[in-house]
């Protein structure tokens, strides 16, 4: 046992992708209502992710199109921070206290948990707004090369982030208080809603992007 060599993170991944598929299969299989309903808003996610970035690659050769883009990364880094708690999964994959027993260093589990992020629809999502986004305004060589590093980058930040959250708070996501927690999320979405509709208001208005410069500058700052 002394001589075992430590698991790292390639060998560790596999395991993890196969764990979360195999949890999310279990799950549906569970509920016909579920899986309908996860297959369902799947479709309609997959849907608005293609129009979204259909409409984001329109933005090419827009002036001052950088500042909704700016405004849309400040966006979804707040969701995945905020989500997983009024949208708890239920993934125990998410919860390192099930992991503690077994012989696994801190890098490669987080590695692996990491690259399991990447398995679900909120992902997906994700990575066709960010690709829409670097294809509007992704201008050269230079600007190729830093949009192949920052996606990754900015999709790695945002599932680390959201992972970090819900493993912070697993104990209050998996008990009454984190269920009553949920009913809030409701407030959340609202407020995202009249955000949006305060932004589309400023375009209508002005009739140019310029609009939402002031808004991104102090997202940048962020």
């Amino acid at each position: 046992m002394a001589g075992r060599r430590p698991v790292n993170t390639a060998a560790l991944t596999p395991v993890f992708v196969r764990l979360k598929l195999s949890l999310l299969r279990n799950g549906l299989r569970q509920s016909s209502g579920r899986a309908a309903a996860f297959v369902a808003s799947a479709v309609v996610t997959v849907l608005l992710a293609a129009l979204l970035l259909f409409g984001l690659i329109l933005l090419r050769g827009t002036a001052h199109a950088d500042s909704p883009l700016v405004l849309l990364t400040g966006l979804l880094t707040v969701g995945w921070a905020f989500m997983p708690l009024f949208f708890p999964t239920g993934d125990e994959t998410l919860d390192p206290s099930r992991l503690v027993m077994l012989p696994l260093r801190p890098r490669p589990l987080v590695g692996a948990l990491l690259v399991a992020s990447l398995v679900g629809v909120g992902p997906l999502f994700t990575l066709c707004l960010l690709l829409g986004s670097v294809l509007a305004v992704a201008h050269g060589p230079a600007a190729v090369v830093a949009a192949v590093i920052a996606v990754p980058l900015v999709l790695a930040v945002c599932l680390a982030l959201a992972r970090a959250v819900a493993t912070a708070n697993i104990r209050l996501l998996t008990s009454r208080k984190g269920r009553d927690l949920a009913v809030l999320s409701g407030l959340v979405v609202a407020v995202g809603a009249q955000l949006v509709n305060f932004g589309a208001q400023r375009l209508t208005g002005s009739g140019s992007l310029a609009a939402l410069d002031p808004a991104a500058d102090v997202v940048r700052w962020l």
